[in-house]
């Protein structure tokens, strides 16, 4: 009962809040383009920014009249989230082995090659907006500070989201392999500046998966029927994936010997996919235990071994 009333009240000043904030806009003029896209356009003037980041772009606009109340709205949605993401936290699915072929041999790309993926399961059911780096900047983010953060969110330190970020703060800090170079970006514009730095270059190509379109559930037979683009092997691929926090960040990592295919799969009724793969032609370092080593019989230091990129996965590489 504590909770929906504290839910319902969050959700009505939230809504109170957004009003005052519309009002205020209206009366400013400065309001414009979000300072992220603004930020990419600078960084990135050969790059258009893929839709699917476009959506996840903050409004928030510091030096106008109106940021007090707008951040006052992105907290309480903070707030809001991770009371019900703290409820749902035993719903929430990962990819694993079940869902079809997620590991799969290098050489094994071909036109022709099939593959069996159930992308429904793939899917982020979990649709968070980034923050704007003025505002995650005032967020500590280390296990060290973690009880600062969970103040400045209204987070209880009890509650099930409290865990969570604390789990992934210690992914975060979690020594690399060797080879391996990796950053948590709490806004955009710290996944641009990461990611050019490692590529060593601003005029990339920069790939967002999606797979929202599908909706038929179940392993699903898939044949590869064109590949659209395939990174030099001499090219740096880093790789963002979505991990678990009370807003959105991304664990970026670029790897050795990685390259990036896109894939256009297809079924026998003519439904079109496209998806990503990420192949890693170095495997030494990892664990002899890994999954991928059992499937498909090969051992570490051998052979390339690809996956798919799951849902809202961004893959940066320089453009060929």
């Amino acid at each position: 009962m504590r909770l929906a009333f504290l839910m319902e009240f969050l959700f009505s000043m939230a809504l109170l809040l957004c009003l005052m904030a519309c009002q205020a806009e209206m009366k400013d003029s400065s309001t414009s383009m979000p300072l992220a896209l603004s930020y990419w356009n600078h960084k990135l003037p050969t790059t258009p920014i893929p839709t699917l980041l476009l959506a996840r772009l903050s409004s928030l606009q510091p030096n106008t009249s109106s940021y007090p109340n707008q951040v006052r709205i992105v907290l309480a949605k903070l707030i809001v989230y991770s009371y019900t993401a703290s409820e749902n936290m035993g719903n929430h699915s990962t990819t694993s082995v079940s869902s079809g072929t997620i590991f799969f041999l290098q050489k094994n790309i071909g036109i022709g090659s099939n593959f069996s993926v159930d992308m429904v399961d793939w899917k982020n059911t979990e649709t968070l907006n980034f923050i704007p780096a003025v505002l995650a900047n005032e967020i500590p983010f280390s296990t060290k500070n973690l009880s600062v953060s969970l103040n400045k969110l209204h987070i209880s330190p009890d509650s099930g989201m409290a865990l969570t970020m604390k789990q992934t703060l210690e992914i975060c800090e979690k020594s690399t392999m060797i080879g391996e170079s990796k950053k948590c970006v709490t806004s955009l514009e710290s996944m641009i500046d990461y990611s050019t730095s490692q590529i060593g270059t601003n005029d990339v190509n920069v790939f967002v998966v999606n797979v929202s379109m599908v909706t038929k559930s179940g392993l699903q037979q898939y044949s590869l029927a064109s590949i659209p683009f395939e990174s030099k092997p001499t090219s740096r691929v880093v790789a963002c994936h979505t991990i678990r926090y009370a807003y959105l960040v991304y664990l970026c990592h670029q790897i050795k010997d990685t390259r990036i295919y896109k894939l256009s799969l297809k079924t026998d009724e003519g439904n079109v996919a496209e998806m990503l793969s990420l192949c890693h032609e170095d495997t030494s370092q990892w664990s002899p235990e890994h999954v991928s080593f059992k499937m498909l019989h090969v051992k570490p230091g051998g052979e390339a071994i690809c996956h798919f990129m799951p849902d809202d996965s961004i893959v940066w590489v320089a453009a060929n």
